[in-house]
C-alpha cells in the first residue's frame, strides 16, 4: 500500500515536471521582454531626446507641472510604472532634467491608485453586491493613503533632491550597490531603434513594456490567492505586519495590482474593515518603488537610480512616522474616506477633482 502511494507520488511529480519547466521558460521569456523593452524605450527617447529637448519644456513648464504629467499620464495609461519608466528614460536621454524625472516619478504614484478604483467597479459590476461608492472603498481608501504618503514624501524629496550633491545622489546608485546596467542590450535596442526609426521605436517600446507588465500580472494568476489569504491575512492586527505584508508582497510581485486587488474581493465583502488594511496600503505604497528601482537600473542611469532610492527612503520615513503616530493618521484617512462616501454630493466632487487635478497642474503649474 505505501508503495502504491510512493510510485503514485513519483508519478506525480514526474508528471508536473514539464508543466514547471515551462513555467520557468515563460517567466524567463516574460523577464527578457520587459528587460528588452526598458532598453528600447530608453534608446527610443534618446535618439528623439533634440526633438523632446525644444518641445517637452513648452509642456513641463515647471516642477508642478511635471507631477501633472505623471500624475495624468497615469491616469490615460492605467499604469504607474510605465509612466515612472517614461519619465526616468527622458532623464537618461537628457531630454528632463533630474528633479522634474523625479516628480513624474512622484505624480505617477499619486495617479496609482485608479487602477484599484477600476477594479472596484467591475468587481461591482460583476457581482452587483452594494451601492457602486461602497464597491469603490478600498480604491479610494488607497488613494487616500497613497496622497498622504507621497505629497509630504515628494515635497521632502525635491528640497533633498535640489539641495544634496549630485555625488550623494549618485552614491545610492547602481554603480555603488555593485549591481549589474545591462549594457549587453545596449548595441541591440539601439539598433532595434535605428531599423524603425526613434518614433516608432518609442512606441514599440511602450507596447512591449505594457505587455510584459500585463503578461507578469498573468502570471500570478497562478498564486494560489486564496490560499494566500487564509494564510497571512487573518495576521493583518497588528499594523507593522500588516505593513510588512503589504510591503513584502508587492516588492516580490512587483506588482501592486496584485498586491492590492487580492484583497479587494475581502475588503468589498467586508470580511477585513479599513483599520486592519491601512498599513497594508502603507506598505504596498512603498512596495510599488520596486519595479522602478528595477527599471532605473536597467537605464543604467546612476542618479536615476539614486533618486528612485531617495524616494523610496523618504516614502519609508514618511510612513514610519505615520505608524508610530497611527492613532491621528488612521483617524485623518478614516475622516476623509467618510467624506467622499457619506454623500453623493461629496463623492460627485471628489470624482470631479480628481479628475481635474493633475489637468490643472499640467496647465497652469
Amino acid at each position: 500500500m505505501e508503495r502504491g502511494r510512493d510510485e503514485a507520488g513519483t508519478d506525480g511529480r514526474r508528471a508536473d515536471r514539464p508543466h514547471l519547466a515551462l513555467r520557468w521558460l515563460r517567466s524567463l521569456l516574460v523577464v527578457a521582454l520587459f528587460l528588452f523593452a526598458v532598453r528600447l524605450l530608453g534608446a527610443a527617447t534618446h535618439a528623439l531626446s533634440p526633438f523632446l529637448t525644444v518641445h517637452l519644456p513648452s509642456l513641463v513648464g515647471g516642477p508642478i507641472a511635471a507631477v501633472g504629467l505623471g500624475w495624468l499620464a497615469t491616469y490615460v495609461l492605467l499604469n504607474g510604472s510605465v509612466v515612472a519608466a517614461l519619465g526616468l528614460s527622458l532623464y537618461a536621454s537628457g531630454a528632463l532634467p533630474l528633479e522634474h524625472a523625479f516628480l513624474v516619478l512622484a505624480g505617477s504614484r499619486l495617479g496609482a491608485s485608479a487602477f484599484v478604483i477600476l477594479m472596484g467597479a467591475l468587481d461591482h459590476l460583476k457581482n452587483g453586491r452594494g451601492s457602486l461608492r461602497e464597491s469603490l472603498g478600498l480604491g479610494l481608501l488607497t488613494l487616500i493613503v497613497t496622497h498622504t504618503l507621497y505629497l509630504p514624501a515628494t515635497a521632502a524629496g525635491y528640497v533633498l533632491l535640489r539641495q544634496l550633491p549630485p555625488a550623494t545622489i549618485a552614491a545610492l546608485g547602481a554603480d555603488s550597490l555593485g549591481l549589474p546596467t545591462l549594457e549587453v542590450l545596449r548595441g541591440l535596442t539601439a539598433g532595434v531603434a535605428e531599423l524603425l526609426g526613434p518614433g516608432l521605436a518609442f512606441g514599440v517600446a511602450v507596447v512591449l513594456f505594457v505587455v510584459s507588465l500585463q503578461f507578469f500580472d498573468r502570471m500570478l494568476e497562478d498564486v494560489d490567492a486564496d490560499g494566500l489569504r487564509d494564510r497571512w491575512f487573518g495576521r493583518l492586527d497588528n499594523r507593522w505586519i500588516s505593513y510588512a505584508l503589504g510591503t513584502g508582497v508587492t516588492t516580490v510581485t512587483a506588482s501592486v495590482s496584485f498586491s492590492i486587488g487580492v484583497v479587494v474581493p475581502l475588503y468589498n465583502r467586508r470580511w477585513i474593515g479599513p483599520d486592519r488594511i491601512t498599513p497594508y496600503i502603507m506598505g504596498a505604497s512603498l512596495g510599488t518603488l520596486a519595479d522602478t528601482l528595477l527599471v532605473a537600473l536597467v537605464l543604467g542611469t546612476t542618479l536615476g537610480t539614486g533618486t528612485v532610492v531617495l524616494m523610496a527612503m523618504v516614502v519609508a520615513v514618511v510612513t514610519a512616522v505615520a505608524l508610530v503616530a497611527y492613532a491621528p493618521y488612521r483617524a485623518l484617512v478614516a475622516g476623509g474616506l467618510e467624506w467622499v462616501t457619506g454623500e453623493q454630493r461629496n463623492f460627485r466632487w471628489a470624482a470631479a477633482g480628481l479628475l481635474a487635478a493633475p489637468a490643472l497642474l499640467l496647465l497652469f503649474g
